[in-house]
């Protein structure tokens, strides 16, 4: 299955940085931005992050698939 996702990102003007997701779990998202700033060298935590799965679809993996 095809699954769009988009993404934004933009600096913060609250004192705390936003993480809004729809159609995927927020906990996966942490550890997403966490790994990118880890590994890509992509600090994220003083910005906004914004997460759409597009079509209503629902993003989930199930242990053992991976």
């Amino acid at each position: 299955m095809l699954v769009e996702v988009q993404a934004l990102v933009n600096e913060s003007q609250a004192p705390t940085a936003r993480r809004v997701t729809l159609g995927l779990d927020p906990n996966r998202l942490a550890m997403l931005l966490a790994v990118l700033h880890r590994h890509g060298g992509v600090a994220t935590y003083d910005l906004d992050v914004f997460i759409n799965v597009v079509g209503g679809v629902r993003v989930s993996l199930k242990r053992g698939l991976i």
